[in-house]
């Protein structure tokens, strides 16, 4: 594995099975949520500038809830403090950009759920993506009142 693309693997979700895959898009409640989500998870945000955040969740003894939280970030420092300066760093390295991997300390949902405004997570089976199917709505109706 080249060390360019050494972390690729944190940046595709995958399950033991893979049984629903899709996509995950989330507003922050404040700004930098990328920063306060990894600061809560124990990621020191004064030397290491976020760019990346896998969670994955997970139940522990007596059913208790958490995301194990990993973050791909750049240290801080020659001219890496905002995405505008890690661009130019990355350009300047001939668009390589050296980060570290750091496995975090677990977040109950509460506490990740603290950070975001909105989240919205879409799944679809995986039985449906292996086949060319169509799908064609015929109806919708709301089960919540």
């Amino acid at each position: 594995m080249s060390e360019r693309n050494e972390f690729t693997e944190y940046f595709k979700a995958s399950t033991q099975y893979n049984d629903m895959t899709g996509e995950i898009a989330a507003d922050g409640a404040e700004s930098a949520p990328l920063s306060k989500i990894a600061e809560a998870a124990g990621v020191d945000t004064e030397r290491y500038f976020p760019l990346h955040l896998s969670l994955g969740f997970g139940r522990g003894p007596e059913d208790k809830m958490f995301f194990n939280v990993t973050v791909v970030a750049a240290e801080r420092g020659d001219g890496a403090s905002t995405f505008d300066e890690l661009d130019q760093k990355a350009k300047a390295n001939g668009g390589s950009l050296p980060v570290t991997c750091i496995h975090a300390r677990r977040l109950h949902p509460e506490e990740l759920l603290r950070h975001l405004k909105r989240l919205d997570i879409c799944l679809t089976h995986k039985s449906l993506l292996s086949q060319r199917i169509q799908l064609e709505a015929q109806s919708q109706f709301h089960l919540d009142p």
